[in-house]
């Protein structure tokens, strides 16, 4: 069966101050379609109308700030499927247009999410900041599909699974480092919601993603501290996880996490997200992250 497209434009923009290099750009253009290659799951079970794919093409690029005009087009496996998707476009999109644009914005937050809370939760400055945007963009979308914030989040973190969570963490760093010196990231003739430069600020600037390939977590198992620094949750921390590994790996301590029940050289037992690298063509735990000691 022939498929269908409708295109919804998405130009959006970085009012910066100084030109953009090259890098800035490709990398604008590249986070924003790996971000909106995860549209099709999310609306289809936000508005109840199944997308079989989307694409992303350029209309045309202004640098000074850097404006990017996209137009993202959504495919349909047949007729019946686009004409329900139109009815709910009618409905959810044209009266309010919040919804794929907020989506955007929400991914973007998720990926800077799972870089503050497991590729460097050691470098970040504050995570306040970054929970009321994602709330609010949350609470958006919920009063435009119908559906309680609960439902919204869950549907959303469904979208992201562990194996994907590493690629959208670097497609958000790749909006986030074409950011430069602007004030905000906004969508043309969307006034709703902007991303403003203190939740970049907040985020980590500078993080070894290459080698980072992917996260696994485990749930109250054993971790030996065999060395830690009560004094910072930054440096210092080391530990043994039998269900991880024979030998010692480097620790990192998640935001808001009580280090006050650890001693060097005991046991405890702690909920951990391990993220393996890539060494020799394998992979081998990186480190690990405590999320939670019990």
């Amino acid at each position: 069966m022939e498929s269908n497209e409708i295109s919804l434009p998405m130009p959006f923009f970085f009012d910066r101050r100084t030109t953009p290099s090259l890098q800035e750009v490709v990398d604008s253009l590249q986070g924003f379609d790996g971000i909106a290659k995860r549209f099709p799951k999310i609306l289809s079970a936000l508005l109840d109308a199944p997308i079989k794919s989307v694409t992303v093409d350029v209309n045309k690029i202004e640098i000074g700030s850097l404006y990017d005009d996209l137009v993202v087009k959504f495919g349909f496996g047949g007729q019946e499927q686009m004409d329900l998707f139109m009815k709910e476009m009618h409905e959810k999109f044209m009266n309010h247009k919040a919804v794929p644009f907020i989506l955007f914005f929400a991914l973007l937050i998720a990926g800077g999410i799972i870089a503050y809370n497991v590729v460097a939760p050691d470098e970040a400055s504050s995570s306040a900041i970054i929970n009321s945007n994602n709330t609010t963009i949350i609470n958006m979308i919920s009063a435009d599909v119908g559906k309680d914030a609960d439902a919204v989040r869950e549907i959303i973190e469904r979208a992201i699974p562990r194996s994907d969570s590493i690629k959208l963490a670097k497609d958000s760093y790749k909006i986030f480092s074409a950011f430069g010196d602007s004030n905000s990231l906004r969508f043309k003739d969307f006034d709703a919601y902007k991303l403003p430069k203190d939740v970049v600020d907040t985020l980590p600037s500078s993080l070894d993603f290459d080698s980072v390939q992917d996260l696994k977590d485990f749930e109250k198992v054993d971790v030996q501290i065999r060395a830690a620094d009560l004094d910072s949750v930054k440096s210092g921390w080391a530990a043994k996880v039998p269900a991880v590994s024979e030998h010692r790996i480097k620790v990192k301590v998640a935001d808001g996490v009580d280090v006050t029940k650890v001693q060097i050289g005991a046991n405890v037992k702690a909920d951990i997200t391990v993220v393996y690298k890539s060494k020799e063509s394998k992979l081998v735990p990186g480190y690990c992250v405590i999320r939670k000691i019990h």
